[in-house]
Order: structure tokens, then C-alpha cells, then sequence
């Protein structure tokens, strides 16, 4: 994928539908989209288990260090292809992510599958809300994303905050694993550049995708510690359905609070 730097007009970016089309699109290929997608993912493993991981062992003053030099800096679609950068990076437990983003108001997506993506096909042509709506799968040095949280804004499932999740074996001295992850913010339905099939779009600032989880952890008071480093240049690039994104490339470390 070619990336371009520092220039001021993004590229266009499929037209977001209209309501009503979107109802009517989505109804005649709502058979087609779950096909595809569930065939699509079929083979897919689910992430490694953290246990079975070598754990490398970090003091919490070196984990600046271990993302900018010994952790991956991009995602990847299902073919391999590059797309957003890590602009989230979590030291804490999984109970304690899964405690933070609840307590901040998000809601944990269900595991990407059939049922999860029928009920989200389901919530869209109801005009319904669907918090633990499916988030499609996107890897991380070849691992699928381990968690994923939605917010939902308004009162059915076009828009939401999104935000996917990745283990990897490094942990801190005090055995606080440490987390990578992406946020953007789905802001309707589209038909995906690459498959013509309805989904998300993204809107392409994702880092106000990323300040807006990091204010909305703080705001549940489940930080004890935030810094930003220059993770990768300012960028522009397209994520796995043919979205427009750009970034400034930085990446907020977040440590969270121990659990009480």
C-alpha cells in the first residue's frame, strides 16, 4: 500500500447512503453480506491464549521504549495488508480493561461471527441499537484483535465509538500486561470500496477518535498515567473496506488504575 505524507485533501471516499437506501440496500444483501462475511472469517483462530505466551518481562519506565522498538506499529487487513497504526497502548489486566471501558460507558462487542453479524444486520434495518454489535476482525502481526468495545452515539447502530484490543507477552515487573490497540469512529453506513457489500464507514480523524477514549477513560477515573510518543510519521492510508484515515502517528500510553 503506498502512503503519502503531508498533503491537504484526503482521497475520496465512498459516499455515505442516505436512510432510506440504506434500508432497502441493506435488505437485499443482507443474505449476501452474511454470507460472505461468515465464510470469509470462518477460518480465522482466535487470538492466542495469553497463558500460553513467554511472557517478556519489562520495568513500567521501559514500556515506552518496548512499543517504539519491540512491538508492532501497524495493523493489518485479513489479506495482510497494511492500514491503521497502533494509537492506543493499555498496562493493566484484562479485568481491568474490560472494568475501565465499562465503567466509562462502553459496552463489550460480541465475538465477530454468524449471530453477532446477523443481529447487527438486524439492528441496522430495524433502526435499532445494537451496543454489543460486532466489530470486524483486524490483525496485529498476524493475531486477531482480542477485545473490542463500542459506544454508541444516538439510538440505533450507524454511528459508534469503536476501539479493537490486542494482547501481546510483554508485562511489567508488577505482571500489568501490556495492551496494543486502534479506536475510530463509525459515523454511517456505506458500501465497502472493496466488496460493495454494507458496512461502517469510518470518519477518517482518527486521532480524535483516539482523544476521545483517552478523555473517556479519565473521565471514569480509571487512569493513573498517560504519555504520548511519536509512534510512526503523519500519515494518510485506508483501512480493509477502502476508508480514507489520517493521523498525526502518535500513540497515547495509558496505565490504568489497579482494580480496588
Amino acid at each position: 500500500m503506498q502512503r503519502v505524507s503531508n498533503q491537504r485533501s484526503l482521497p475520496q471516499s465512498p459516499a455515505r447512503l442516505s436512510r432510506p437506501f440504506t434500508v432497502v440496500i441493506t435488505g437485499v444483501l443482507t443474505l449476501i453480506s452474511i454470507g460472505y462475511l461468515a465464510v470469509t472469517y470462518t477460518d480465522i483462530p482466535p487470538p492466542s491464549p495469553a497463558v500460553a505466551q513467554i511472557a517478556t518481562v519489562i520495568a513500567p519506565a521501559e514500556v515506552a521504549m518496548a512499543v517504539e522498538t519491540r512491538l508492532p506499529h501497524y495493523t493489518e487487513g485479513l489479506t495482510g495488508r497494511l492500514q491503521e497504526p497502533v494509537s492506543l497502548v493499555f498496562v493493566g489486566t484484562r479485568t481491568q480493561l474490560e472494568e475501565s471501558f465499562r465503567a466509562a460507558g462502553w459496552t463489550e462487542a460480541q465475538p465477530f461471527g454468524f449471530n453477532a453479524v446477523l443481529g447487527g444486520v438486524t439492528a441496522a434495518l430495524g433502526q435499532r441499537g445494537d451496543p454489543a454489535g460486532p466489530v470486524t476482525p483486524s490483525f496485529l502481526a498476524e493475531e486477531p484483535n482480542a477485545l473490542a468495545f463500542n459506544l454508541p452515539v444516538g439510538a440505533t447502530f450507524a454511528q459508534r465509538h469503536h476501539i479493537r484490543i490486542w494482547s501481546t507477552s510483554f508485562q511489567t515487573t508488577s505482571g500489568r500486561p501490556i495492551w496494543l490497540a486502534t479506536a475510530s469512529f463509525d459515523r454511517g453506513f456505506e458500501l465497502a470500496h472493496n466488496t460493495w457489500l454494507p458496512t461502517h464507514e469510518i470518519a477518517p480523524d482518527i486521532d480524535t477518535e483516539r482523544a476521545y477514549v483517552v478523555s473517556s477513560l479519565h473521565t471514569a477515573g480509571d487512569v493513573t498515567q498517560s504519555d504520548t510518543v511519536q509512534l510512526v510519521p503523519a500519515e494518510f492510508g485506508y483501512n480493509f473496506d477502502g476508508d480514507p484515515f489520517f493521523t498525526d502517528g502518535q500513540t497515547v500510553l495509558i496505565t490504568l488504575s489497579p482494580a480496588p
